[in-house]
């Protein structure tokens, strides 16, 4: 199925969306190809969404939702919103009522729900932040990979009703900017993960603190940003030190020409950033940048953490590891398994070991192998699934029925991003019950030159906020 330049394939039973042009008319190809499930799964997440955060009120969720969301809509940079626009333009062709404002609330809701003032404050803008969704990530280089190469890893995890329903790859062809790939879902501009044509791999995992607020750019539509204009390390930390941040975040940038990877800490107002150690790096869901800890010395993120996780005391390292520990199992449990798996295949790591990691089903906590059918805190993680309402008139909509969430790995992806290959699994619950399919950018778009090379040499080119700021 084409509109314009735009390609809809099924591969493997997701569903691949190759946009190319203008920000406006790859948001065009986008709504015209996909208007059927970005309606269904707008209509039936955000009836989830607005009674999570409503509190069973939908119609007070609602009204919150997209209050929230106009704070961050000032952030959003020009290309995006012409994006926006040419998704409601594109599936208001194909008759479904969609505006420009409710393709921006399906690209904001995972980070307005991280503020959760529910009903008592609908005016808050700054809060302590709850415990955020279960995210975990690697890179391996050098001398922990069979072969030298930067393989990464990234699971995605979320509360999700519909998205496994409408699994997409979308393949991003720009006019201005890098060519990328990642794993995404109907109505989205904003992604969680990817990996662009200059070998950049781009993952963010949430992390609470309390330096936050809702006025700044929503994380995902930073991570799109490094993946549009970054080439190297130091232009992702330049798009990440510029714009203005939201809320706590753990990114995995990966670089694999440099055959280099960092985690950068980020809130509304702090940034550091962590190196690696034996050619590995690792992040889930808690800072890590703690003077002393696992060769770090720098700012210390984990103070601004402690009051939005209750950590009892971070005195000393060994008292700040068991005060995560005990306030969130999940995450201490599946960094200190990643720091196991990656020490155990140290030197042998390729990608059918990339993927057994991030498949991982053993669970810390409880010390035991999980079954597909067992929840708990595993690397790929599966929770059971909540019925919210038992029958519910779905939001713009004339259908009638039930509103379930379940907390699972929506998306894995393993990349190795100096050959532009990366394999994804998405689509079922987990992900990884299915299988990881193969996409190479070089064939995916051929105009993509194979010359990373050319990405070193970059004195006379403009820098990626330069071509942020381009029309």
């Amino acid at each position: 199925m084409a509109a314009g330049n735009g390609v809809l394939e099924e591969r493997d039973g997701l569903l691949v969306l190759h946009l190319k042009g203008s920000s406006y008319e790859r948001g065009f190809q986008h709504g015209s190809l996909l208007a059927e499930q970005i309606f269904e799964s707008f209509s039936k997440e955000m009836t989830k969404y607005s009674l999570i955060y409503g509190e069973g009120n939908a119609e007070a969720g609602m009204k919150l939702l997209r209050d929230s969301t106009q704070l961050m809509k000032p952030y959003v940079t020009s290309d995006l919103r012409k994006e926006i626009q040419g998704i409601t333009d594109g599936a208001a062709s194909k008759g479904k009522d969609i505006t420009f404002d409710d393709i921006l609330l399906v690209n904001c809701v995972s980070n307005v729900l991280l503020f959760p003032h529910g009903l008592a404050d609908p005016a808050a803008t700054t809060m302590n932040e709850p415990f955020s969704d279960n995210c975990s990530a690697f890179a391996a280089w050098g001398k922990a990979t069979a072969d030298g190469k930067l393989i990464y890893g990234k699971n995605t995890d979320f509360g999700v009703m519909t998205l496994p329903d409408f699994p997409v790859v979308m393949i991003n062809e720009l006019q201005t900017g890098y060519a990328s790939i990642c794993p995404s879902f109907p109505g989205a501009v904003a992604v969680a993960s990817g990996m662009n044509e200059a070998g950049i791999a781009v993952g963010s995992n949430f992390s609470g603190s309390k330096n936050a607020t809702m006025r700044g750019t929503p994380a995902f539509f930073l991570v799109r940003a490094m993946l549009d204009k970054a080439a190297s390390i130091d232009d992702a930390l330049t798009i990440l030190s510029t714009f203005p941040r939201q809320r706590g975040m753990n990114f995995i940038i990966a670089d694999g020409k440099a055959k280099d990877a960092v985690v950068v800490e980020v809130t509304g107002t702090e940034l550091a950033v962590r190196r690696g150690q034996k050619d590995t790096i690792y992040a889930t869901n808690h800072f890590n940048c703690y003077p002393g800890w696992q060769g770090y010395s720098g700012y210390n993120m984990v103070a601004g953490q402690a009051t939005a996780y209750k950590l009892n005391d971070i005195s000393t390292i060994e008292r700040w590891q068991e005060s995560i520990k005990q306030a969130d199992p999940s995450s201490f449990a599946r960094y200190e398994r990643l720091h196991d798996l990656l020490a155990k295949n140290h030197g042998e790591i390729d990608i059918a070991k990339a993927i057994s990691i991030m498949s991982d089903r053993f669970d810390m906590v409880s010390d035991r192998l999980l079954g597909w059918d067992e929840y708990g805190h595993a690397i790929c993680q599966l929770g059971a699934q909540v019925t919210i309402a038992s029958s519910v008139k779905y939001y713009r909509s004339d259908q009638v029925g039930a509103i379930t969430d379940q907390h699972i790995t929506w998306s894995s992806e393993i990349g190795d991003p100096e050959e532009l290959l990366i394999w994804i699994a998405i689509g079922n619950r987990p992900a990884q019950r299915g299988k990881y399919i193969l996409f190479d950018l070089k064939k995916e778009i051929p105009s993509v030159k194979y010359q990373l090379e050319k990405y070193y040499q970059r004195s006379t080119a403009k820098s990626p906020l330069e071509l942020l700021n381009q029309k």
